[in-house]
């Protein structure tokens, strides 16, 4: 029942702050747009995490094609001419 006495604070807070009367509704919707759409810290942190491994990846896969290619490319290059006649 915890929750539905901070909901009630919430509505009187709301209440004393605007000066007039404060549904249910909006005290509820007031909570979770302050507090009900953030993910806690920790997973803020996984997440973050997360990216930057998966852009460290990225880059050094990107590296390594680029490497292959460009040396696949050099002994490619290396064809005798054909003579024109």
């Amino acid at each position: 029942m915890e929750g539905g006495r901070w909901l009630c604070r919430n509505r009187n807070e709301l209440e004393a702050r605007y000066g007039h009367h404060v549904l249910m509704k909006q005290a509820a919707d007031d909570l979770t747009e302050r507090f009900g759409e953030r993910p806690l810290p920790i997973r803020q942190f996984e997440r973050a995490i997360a990216r930057m491994t998966g852009a460290a990846v990225n880059r050094i896969t990107n590296w390594w094609r680029a490497s292959r290619q460009a040396l696949g490319r050099r002994k490619t290059t290396k064809q005798p001419r054909q003579r024109e006649e």
